[in-house]
């Protein structure tokens, strides 16, 4: 497995190079206290918090994430050449989009567990059913990945009169 390593120097640069956000802090009552040093520093300690408490959930997530927009791209390719591409896309393609976006909410629940009052027990619970869903329904994209990429021609080859 893939180490996971929080993409800092890009966050970084939006935040600061583009969205000058010290200027747009700067604006609001109290934002002076929003200094660069002070955003540093939260997202140095997001940073942690991701590649240390949850490392095992935002790996496999940022993958499926990158392969989600690569196969996002793929689908808008063929279908400026080919309309049905997307019909065809479209069942796989939910159910690809909505078992990352699960993922993506089971790794924000052990995060929101892990940060409260709660009980070990139930913090524990949550990291166990989180990696079940990781182990066990994530996977299940790959399925879905391949139909995707399989593309239309397979729907559509079929000559209407063989549906007799």
């Amino acid at each position: 497995m893939s180490t996971y390593r929080a993409p800092l120097a890009d966050m970084r640069f939006v935040l600061f190079d583009l969205l000058k956000v010290e200027t747009q802090y700067a604006r609001l009552p109290g934002g002076e206290n929003a200094t660069r040093d002070t955003v540093d520093a939260i997202l140095d300690e997001a940073a942690k918090f991701s590649e240390q408490v949850l490392a095992e959930f935002i790996a496999p997530l940022a993958a499926a994430a990158k392969e989600w927009g690569e196969l996002t791209q793929a689908v808008g390719q063929r279908a400026a050449a080919n309309a049905d591409e997307v019909g065809a896309a479209s069942v796989d393609y939910l159910f690809y989009s909505g078992y990352v976006t699960l993922a993506y909410f089971w790794a924000r629940s052990v995060a929101a567990a892990d940060a409260s009052t709660q009980p070990d027990a139930f913090k524990q619970g949550k990291r166990h059913t989180a990696r079940f869903y990781f182990a066990r329904i994530l996977p299940r994209t790959r399925t879905h990945a391949s139909a995707i990429r399989s593309g239309a021609d397979t729907l559509t080859a079929m000559p209407d009169a063989l549906f007799g």
